[in-house]
């Protein structure tokens, strides 16, 4: 009796795995839509990804404590050098838990020439199935997620530029 009742919390645990835990790790693919969300920004203003229609967003995943993202921003800085058109959007979602004291006080070491969003409590990550960092989507004006990029990137690298203004409108 005792094993039977092992045997059905075991497979009832791997059932709420496949069903609930799995689905929810894998997150966005290229091809999907991307999820809407709102956040609020350093200055705690809400900013919503429907404001972006029609652009082409770059939404980035990072955080101050994590090494190859802080590696990243003078990149993204280049790159919105190299790609300055008004119809491209970086967005950069900071999931730091202490929020925008964190990025307050990253600023006075790094510049960020992009604008940063609040995930405290990783909602917005989850729900694109970002847990690692850094990880970031490219959304086209349609809405559609047409590229995933994990790890850290050359930003200011020619491919990667070239593959963004492929993208615009």
């Amino acid at each position: 009796m005792r094993l039977k009742l092992l045997i059905f919390l075991f497979l009832g645990a791997v059932l709420f795995y496949l069903i609930y835990v799995l689905p929810a790790k894998e997150g966005v693919k290229e091809g999907n839509l991307a999820p809407g969300f709102s956040l609020s920004d350093e200055l705690g203003e809400k900013v919503s990804l429907d404001q972006f229609k029609d652009k082409l967003v770059l939404l980035h995943f990072w955080a101050t404590w994590c090494p190859p993202c802080v590696w990243e921003i003078p990149h993204f800085n280049k790159l919105l050098t190299q790609v300055s058109d008004p119809r491209f959007v970086l967005l950069g979602v900071s999931v730091d838990e202490r929020g925008r004291s964190a990025i307050q006080e990253f600023r006075k070491k790094v510049p960020i020439h992009f604008t940063v969003l609040l995930d405290q409590k990783g909602e917005v990550a989850s729900q694109y199935g970002t847990y690692d960092l850094p990880q970031s989507f490219l959304i086209d004006p349609q809405g559609k997620v047409v590229k995933i990029y994990r790890g850290p990137q050359d930003w200011s690298d020619s491919t990667i530029v070239s593959e963004i203004l492929k993208y615009l409108p």
